[in-house]
């Protein structure tokens, strides 16, 4: 597991990536603290006035007095081109206190309008809640289609309201125009309330949620009451996440939690839509076709999939039941799976293309020092070679060569109190250009060579 010093790091470099993809236009980078950065995607804040934006103050609008920093010039840019010009600033001399402050001009803080004069403020604020909900990078699409109740696209029609809690998490509501339904109980037309991490209070709405001593760094307190009803303050939930804008077009992950549908991992579940129809990956930093997941109640369901189903095996043992089968379609995964249950006692099916990967793991039934487990006692880690180290825990062979001879060569068994006494036995198959990869425990080596039935005929 990384130290908190490595993982700090880590979003920090990420944090730097961030700012040159995105290239905002930068011109002061002040002094940050390293718990701040390391938090900064639970908790981006924007303070600014209206009458800041709108007009020059008389002195009663100004923004409260901060604690010193830190500066680190940085070249101006024309917004979004020339970023390779940009020098990140030195992290390794990072001080220990104060909240990060950035002066950014054009910032977009949601509802306030685009264009911000130069004395508007960025004040990152870490989030003590002690919620792991925002550092969920990186978050692969196919974990949240799996665990995502709802997944659908639809329009953005804005924010509702928002609520703030007591550690300063900002919690907003809106709605979502339903295009598409790609997962779960929701239907095309229907308008969706969804709830997600962030959105725009002013700061007295934080005065009132929020322990005075909480909010003493940041001078909000020291503000007159009408300041405080003045100046807003914008929260945003991650790096990656998507600045929910109303009339936009967005695939939306959503769990279920004491708020309702909400956006998983801090806005990370809420990926813009292009107009190609294509989805942005925050992890790839492109945009891939929109994904594709359907369950099956049963075999004989999914040996109806076009795709793979017709790779599934001939039959389930009996008191085998049902846990997961599903085809997945996202970027570059494509597969059908299934597994199935009896007490300790499992089969493991999966179908998908033929890569590189799979390639590298071939092997003929001939070759038995590539695939023949009882040349190798437990533990294999001492015993088998390091060239063969990958072949010999995953052999591929040709459908044809799989005879019930090679079935047993893969099988063994463990001594292991409070586990099954069966067979384990894995290894895969390739027909054409799709591969099956098999996994089970409990059952005999004859009962999976019936199993795969005409795959190997």
């Amino acid at each position: 597991m990384k130290s908190y010093e490595e993982m700090a790091n880590d979003v920090l470099k990420r944090r730097d990536e961030y700012r040159k993809e995105r290239a905002r236009q930068a011109r002061i980078v002040r002094g940050v603290s390293l718990s701040a950065l390391c938090l900064c995607l639970s908790s981006v804040i924007v303070i600014g006035g209206w009458t800041a934006i709108n007009q020059k103050n008389d002195g009663h609008g100004n923004l409260p007095d901060l604690p010193p920093v830190n500066e680190t010039e940085m070249p101006e840019t024309d917004g979004y081109h020339n970023t390779d010009e940009i020098d990140t600033p030195d992290t390794s001399k990072i001080p220990t206190a104060d909240p990060v402050i950035d002066t950014t001009p054009g910032h977009d803080v949601g509802n306030l309008p685009t264009e911000i004069p130069d004395d508007v403020t960025i004040i990152h604020i870490p989030n003590s809640s002690g919620s792991l909900a925002d550092i969920c990078i990186p978050v692969t699409t196919e974990y949240l289609l799996e665990n995502a109740n709802i997944v659908v696209i639809g329009e953005f029609l804005g924010t509702d309201s928002t609520t703030v809690t007591e550690t300063m998490l900002f919690i907003s509501e809106g709605r979502v125009k339903v295009a598409e339904v790609i997962k779960g109980e929701a239907d095309s037309d229907d308008t969706l309330p969804i709830s997600f991490y962030g959105g725009t209070v002013p700061v007295a709405q934080i005065v009132e949620s929020v322990s005075p001593a909480r909010l003493e760094k940041y001078g909000w307190l020291n503000m007159t009451k009408e300041e405080q009803q003045t100046f807003l303050i914008t929260y945003s939930s991650s790096v990656d996440h998507a600045d929910l804008k109303e009339g936009e077009t967005y695939l939306f992950f959503l769990g279920d939690n004491e708020y309702g549908n909400f956006v998983m991992c801090g806005g990370l579940g809420a990926r813009e839509v292009n107009e190609e129809g294509k989805v942005y990956n925050p992890d790839t930093r492109l945009y891939d076709d929109i994904p594709v997941i359907a369950k099956y109640s049963s075999l004989d369901e999914a040996k109806n999939n076009e795709m793979y189903g017709r790779y599934l095996p001939e039959y389930i043992p009996d008191g085998y039941l049902a846990e997961s089968i599903k085809y997945i379609k996202s970027g570059g995964q494509l597969y059908l799976s299934g597994l199935w249950s009896c007490g300790y006692n499992d089969i493991s099916w999966k179908i998908s293309d033929a890569d590189d990967y799979s390639d590298s793991r071939r092997t003929s039934a001939e070759d038995t020092v590539n695939y023949d487990l009882s040349l190798y006692p437990i533990p294999r880690a001492e015993t088998v070679p390091d060239e063969l180290r990958e072949i010999v825990d995953d052999p591929v062979f040709d459908a044809e060569e799989v005879t019930l001879e090679v079935i047993y060569r893969r099988a063994y068994k463990v001594n292991d109190a409070g586990d099954t006494d069966g067979y384990r036995i894995n290894f895969s198959i390739q027909i054409g250009d799709v591969i099956i990869d098999l996994r089970t425990k409990g059952i005999t080596p004859e009962e999976l060579y019936s199993m795969l039935g005409d795959l190997i005929e």
